[in-house]
């Protein structure tokens, strides 16, 4: 302490401003670390985890267009049935290349993969429960592929809890 005092105003102030520039100097570079850390974790969020949520989406948005193609062939006309068909030809094309591709590139964990696998689990439950009626739709028995499509709802309801519980983990 009694060399603080011997030292003039002059350089005690000069020491304390130099204290300060260091602390400073170190809480910037401190801070400009942490910065890389949430750059990274911004990066990660922005090419994984959007990506995949969207992916869960879509999949599912194109599940519902499939779901109502069905619908729609058991009630259109016989000259445009094969159109309506093909269209969910390609529509459970599109969707088994959707899970293929989530496990691919998008999965994060056996967790996750395990909810992947459910939700495509109860998919192919409906798609077999729904076979019936699209088979009735073609050969123009609209009452036989109706009461298919309303038998096979409950399989449909058991995917979207499924796809539901794997939306909330994307």
């Amino acid at each position: 302490m009694s060399r603080l005092r011997s030292v003039r105003l002059r350089g005690q102030l000069l020491g304390l401003a130099g204290i300060l520039i260091a602390v400073t100097i170190l809480v910037g570079w401190i801070a400009l670390t942490r910065l890389g850390t949430v750059r990274d974790a911004g990066r990660h969020v922005a090419t994984v985890t959007q990506p995949a949520g969207a992916a869960v989406a879509m999949q599912r948005i194109d599940s519902e267009a499939v779901r109502r193609r069905e619908y729609e062939l058991a009630t259109v006309a016989a000259d445009d049935r094969a159109d309506t068909a093909g269209e969910i030809r390609d529509g459970l094309a599109k969707i088994e290349k959707d899970f293929a591709a989530y496990e691919r590139d998008f999965s994060r964990g056996e967790e996750d993969r395990d909810a992947m696998r459910q939700v495509h689990a109860a998919w192919a439950a409906y798609v077999t429960a729904s076979a019936p009626a699209v088979a009735a739709a073609l050969a123009g028995d609209q009452r036989s592929a109706l009461a298919g499509l309303t038998t096979a709802d409950e399989q449909y309801t058991s995917y979207e809890e499924a796809s539901d519980r794997w939306r909330a983990m994307s």
